[in-house]
């Protein structure tokens, strides 16, 4: 039930932006005000976008320091190996410190350059794996243009789909 009302909610917000910006057409509005007053719902689908995509990857970084380094460094007594290992570590931790966190205080007009950007020089991840998210990063960038220049978000329903499978809450919950 809790993914159906997700669902609900994530397509109201879209009505929500489809209503606001013709209600305030028909009522006249400058297009420089509708733009300031959808400017926030613009930014909060983008972070939420790549949330969507890094979220995955974070928790791929996570699993791999929790069962293959960390036990790695506890069991080895190479000090060498270990050097290597912390060293491997510090670069999966700053990388998530960094980089995935960053999309947090991105404004709209950052979108999409650095959040594709984002998936480039990832530590302990197959490329082939990363270039896949990459692809999928990738599709978004005409919407998160449309989003910057016009605040006006294209192609819904593949928005929407993604939230779903990511399995992020939705904008606003219940």
């Amino acid at each position: 039930m809790k993914g159906v009302i997700d669902k609900l909610i994530r397509w109201s917000v879209v009505l929500l932006e489809i209503s606001v910006r013709k209600m305030m057409s028909d009522v006249g509005c400058d297009q420089n005000v509708i733009a300031r007053t959808l400017r926030p719902l613009a930014t909060v689908l983008c972070h939420d976008m790549a949330e969507a995509h890094l979220r995955n990857l974070e928790r791929e970084l996570s699993e791999i320091e929790r069962t293959i380094l960390l036990p790695t460094i506890r069991d080895t007594d190479d000090v060498e190996e270990k050097a290597k290992l912390i060293e491997r570590v510090t670069a999966v931790t700053t990388f998530k410190n960094a980089r995935l966190n960053q999309y947090h205080s991105l404004d709209i007009e950052c979108y999409p350059e650095i959040f594709v950007d984002m998936f480039n020089g990832v530590p302990e991840l197959p490329s082939e794996y990363i270039a896949k998210i990459k692809v999928s990063a990738e599709k978004f960038v005409p919407s998160m243009i449309a989003l910057e220049s016009g605040l006006a978000l294209s192609d819904h329903e593949l928005w929407v789909e993604t939230f779903d499978r990511a399995d992020i809450e939705p904008l606003f919950s219940l």
